[in-house]
This record gives C-alpha cells, structure tokens and sequence, in this order.
C-alpha cells in the first residue's frame, strides 16, 4: 500500500528532523577535532571544547538556585516562555563569564607546563577559543531544539556521557598487564546492563496511586543525583586532609572501595532519596498539577492521593538505587570496576534517557505538524498537562521527559517542552496560561491546594 502524498510528507518531515539531528552529532565531533591556537607540537591539546557545555550547564544551575532563593525570580521559574527567556539570558551571562575564567586557568596551566608559549597573543588566542567553544555547542543545542528531535542540550550531553561509557570501557580492555581478557569483563558488563534496564523500565513506569485513578508520579523520584553527590562528598575529608592533618584518619576509613566508604556511599545515598523525592514531589505542587484532571475521581483528597503516588515512587527509586550501590560489591573485578560501577551506570542510563525521548516523538510526529507552546520545569507535570489539553480535545505530546526526570531540578536547560498542532497552539497556550497563574501569585497568595508545598 503506497502512503499518501500528506502522510508522505509527514514521514519526510520525520526523517529530516532525525537526519538534522544525526548531522549536529556529527558536527560537534569535526568541532571537538579542531585545535586550540598557539599549542606547542608534543603536548596533549585539549581542543576548542575542551570546556564541554560545562560552563552553559553551570549557568543554568546557578541560576536557577538564585531564582529558588529570590521570590520576585521564583515567580518567574513556571511562568511561561516569555518568563523563562528572562532567566536564560542571565544564564547565558553567567556562562559567558564561568567560560572565560575556566578557560583562562586552563591557558594558565598550560603556559605554566609549557605547552602554551607564554606571551599576551598566543594566550589570549588560546582563551577565546576555548570560551567560545561552549558557545558552539549551545548554537547545535538550539539547532536541534528547531530543526530536530528531542532537546539539543540532552542530546550533547548523552553524546558526551556515551562517549564517556565507550572510552572507560576500552581504556579498560587496553590497559597493559592487566590480569583480565575481554571474557572476563562479561559479568560486570550483564550486571551494568541490567541495572540499565531497570533504569529504562522505570524511567517508562511512572508511580500512581495504588487502587485510584490519577495521573502518575514520574521515576525515579529522586533523579539519579543519589548516584553521584555521596561519592563526590566522601571525597572531602582525602581533598581537606592536606589541609587539616587530624582528618587523615577519616580520609583512610572512607578511602574508596573500602567497607565503610561502601556502607557510607549507601546511607547518604538512600537518604537522598527520600529527601528528594519529597522536594521535587511536594504534595501541595504534585496536588495542584491534578487538579480537575478527568482521571482524578470528583472530591478526590488530591494531597492524599499525591502522597500515596510519591511513596510508592521513593520506594521504588530506593531499590533502583540499591540496585546500582550494590553492583561493585558483587561485581569483585576491582581492576575494572569502573565498567560496573556508579559512573558507567550513570553515563548509560542517560543514553536510555534520551533514546526514549527520541523514540518518543518520532512516534508523536506520526500525526503531523507540532508547534512548540510551553516549556516546563517540574517532570511531575508533564502528564497532567497532556491529559488537561486532551481533555480540551488538543492532541499534545511532551518533549525530553524522561531525561528531565532523571535530573529534574538540575537540568534548567533543558525543559519539558509541550508541542500541540499550529492551528491550536493559540487555545493550547490559553489553557496553559489559567492552568500556571498560580505560579505568578502564589508567593503573596499561597498555593490553593496543599498550602505551602511547593516543589522546585
């Protein structure tokens, strides 16, 4: 059966969005070959992006923090587009200066070893390359935001962390006079992929209440933030111990790998998980988002109902994250454990992420033209905001959810986009507008259902 000329068209539409994404891949490769200026022959030259979406990421996120803080910028946090364009021209500026100072201390280290030839031009060469490489990156980030599939900030940013799992893998498998063949990796390899793809189910399970009707809570409710932070602060009694010798006791005990670094790393972790889980989910923010849903029974208690759905969510992210804690302790490869352990978890999981979120709306497009209308920053609200426009007979569908549910809070750049067809872009963002409004008042007023809950 041959397609139609509209469907036809629909299906080029499609493939030229993925050949555009495929292409802004490859182009941030060809930028990462290109060297920085004035680097002396016989050094390591890290290239112009050797500062990676760093510097934009950190914006974003320090941002963010400030407006958290300030109640006249919180305010315009879930405003609307034209709310958050305010804030991403300060968190362009804040990378704009973040980039120039890391890429200074990066020409500074270089001239001081002596691969960068100390003089005022080659160095100040050397500088705008590299603050502008962040730059570069961003532009194929909007790029693919207009022209492509799914966010261009994801995109590069599981490119980078894909790159990163390939690399620690084959650093792995070349090390010289390492007592493993590639056969012996095979165990921490099947224990890595099926964390992943607990991950991946669970990133497609969304936690409901059990025995009501109501939309879901996305997984994991706490992000993958408790993967990352409890390692990183282990590591602050080694770092401060030159610094303060009485420490080197507690450097010792917590020294990585070690039993008490391990049973550490999992306390801090799990209690992560219930502390974010509950500020990401407040009930009062999760209440509010289910208001006059269609799914929610009439005189429904909403906050009842939100609390159940975020238990059930916590606990079932807790056992995600056991799950990951507990693979270097099975896993006793230790010349290898990177392949199996937190980071190689991380980096894979969010490839999955993003391959979701491309598989997603390549699905979505099937039925036509889309126009971006809302961009929103809490996970937890991109189901019932689909299900609100549906019930107004507006097809909709959401981009990049199931990355943002990994990174929630700290992932600014990268929104929740809701796109409708054009010619209902205009009712679709009169909806969004009274369904939002709280968001501008609520600091003098207080949220409606739930009091002062109020989620990041």
């Amino acid at each position: 059966m041959t397609a139609g000329p509209q469907q036809a068209n629909v299906h080029d539409r499609r493939w030229r969005r993925a050949i555009i994404t495929v292409a802004a891949l490859a182009a941030a490769w060809l930028l990462g070959q290109l060297r920085t200026p004035g680097w002396s022959p016989g050094f390591y030259d890290p290239g112009t992006l050797a500062l990676g979406l760093a510097p934009i990421i950190s914006g974003f996120v320090l941002v963010e923090l400030a407006a958290l803080a300030v109640p006249a910028w919180d305010a315009l946090r879930h405003a609307g587009p034209a709310a958050r364009a305010k804030l991403a021209v300060a968190a362009h500026a804040v990378a704009a200066a973040l980039a120039v100072v890391q890429a200074y201390a990066v020409a500074r280290y270089a001239t001081d070893v002596g691969a960068l030839r100390d003089a005022a031009a080659p160095r100040a060469a050397a500088i705008a390359t590299l603050a502008v490489g962040p730059f570069l990156l961003a532009a194929l980030a909007r790029w693919v935001d207009a022209r492509g599939l799914t966010n261009g900030f994801a995109l590069l940013v599981a490119w980078t962390a894909g790159a990163e799992l390939v690399g620690g893998y084959s650093s792995a498998l070349s090390l010289p006079g390492m007592p493993f063949s590639p056969a012996s990796l095979a165990l921490p390899v099947l224990f890595l992929a099926a964390t992943v793809w607990l991950f991946g189910w669970a990133l497609r399970s969304p936690a409901r209440p059990r025995g009501a009707s109501a939309p879901a809570i996305p997984m994991p409710a706490c992000g993958i933030t408790p993967l990352s932070v409890p390692a990183a602060a282990l590591l602050l009694p080694a770092t401060l111990s030159g610094s303060w010798p009485a420490l080197r006791p507690l450097a010792e005990a917590l020294r990585p790998g070690s039993n008490a670094s391990s049973a550490a790393e999992a306390v801090l972790a799990l209690a992560l998980v219930a502390v974010l889980g509950v500020l990401f989910n407040r009930s009062g923010a999760v209440a509010r988002a289910w208001n006059a849903l269609p799914a929610v029974p009439a005189g429904a208690d909403l906050v009842a109902l939100a609390r159940a759905a975020r238990r059930r969510a916590i606990g079932r992210s807790a056992l995600l994250v056991a799950a990951v804690l507990a693979v270097p302790l099975v896993v006793r490869v230790w010349s290898v454990v990177w392949v199996s352990g937190q980071r190689a978890v991380v980096a894979a999981v969010v490839v999955v992420a993003v391959a979701l979120d491309v598989a997603r709306e390549w699905r979505a497009r099937r039925a036509g033209a889309f126009a971006a209308v809302w961009p929103l920053h809490r996970a937890l609200e991109a189901e019932p905001v689909v299900a609100r426009l549906a019930a107004a007979g507006i097809p909709a569908f959401v981009r990049g959810s199931a990355f943002r549910a990994l990174y929630q809070f700290f992932a600014p750049y990268a929104p929740v986009v809701v796109f409708v067809p054009p010619e209902r872009a205009e009712d679709a963002n009169a909806i969004l507008r009274r369904a939002f409004a709280s968001e501008r008042g609520g600091a003098a007023a207080g949220d409606q259902i739930g009091g002062r809950a109020r989620s990041p």
